[in-house]
């Protein structure tokens, strides 16, 4: 909301019939959406990748490692009947869509590699 009325005011254009969608992007901003996106995926690779405390061991489910693959996708379950972890599902599923080249980054190059990611998951869930 205060996003869209900064582009009304920035633009000088308060007309009813005018497009703040188009403001927006004659700007060149990221939407709302997308910067939720985007820090859900980081904060969920920050996780992954044990550059933040938070216990996710009781999430994954254990496997025999004589079958691992390096670099597979892993799809995390989760219980469903718990209260919320719906974000943290959403991030997973996203995650696990991701290219092999964004899997592969280092904490630095994570959040740049995402804008093609991101790009992708706005338009197809539009």
């Amino acid at each position: 909301m205060i996003q869209r009325s900064a582009a009304r005011y920035i633009l000088n254009d308060y007309g009813y019939t005018s497009s703040v969608s188009d403001m927006i992007s004659a700007l060149n901003w990221k939407t709302l959406e997308y910067r939720r996106r985007q820090a859900t995926l980081v904060m969920f690779f920050k996780i992954r990748n044990d550059l933040v405390a938070v216990d996710l061991h009781h999430l994954i489910p254990t496997r025999n490692l004589n079958y691992l693959i390096p670099h597979s996708k892993t799809n995390y379950h989760l219980n469903s009947f718990s209260q919320g972890y719906q974000a943290m599902e959403r991030s997973t599923n996203q995650y696990t869509i991701q290219p092999q080249p964004t899997d592969l980054c280092q904490s630095v190059e994570f959040p740049p590699a995402l804008n093609p990611l991101l790009l992708f998951l706005t338009l197809a869930f539009l």
